[in-house]
């Protein structure tokens, strides 16, 4: 027979120490710009629905005075000759 080291199963494994980084000035910054800008996001898009729905009928009304504009000048133009 040979002796042989038994193993200890309960053994703890050893930690891999990490070290932490300390987060810089620009960085606490970025992560807060970027919080502020969900929060912007979420806030806005009902304003922004609401903003776009009164571009869409200001370019629309401005479409049709510049339509009728065109209209208005040949006519003149007509007249003219």
């Amino acid at each position: 027979m040979i002796l042989t080291k038994k193993k200890n199963k309960h053994k703890k494994k050893k930690k891999i120490k990490t070290k932490i980084r300390k987060k810089g000035k620009m960085q606490k910054e970025k992560s807060k710009n970027k919080k502020q800008r969900k929060k912007k996001k979420t806030n806005m898009s009902q304003q922004e629905m609401k903003n776009n729905r009164t571009k869409d009928k200001t370019t629309q009304d401005n479409e049709m005075t510049r339509e009728d504009t065109k209209k208005i000048t040949e006519k003149q133009k007509e007249r003219i000759t």
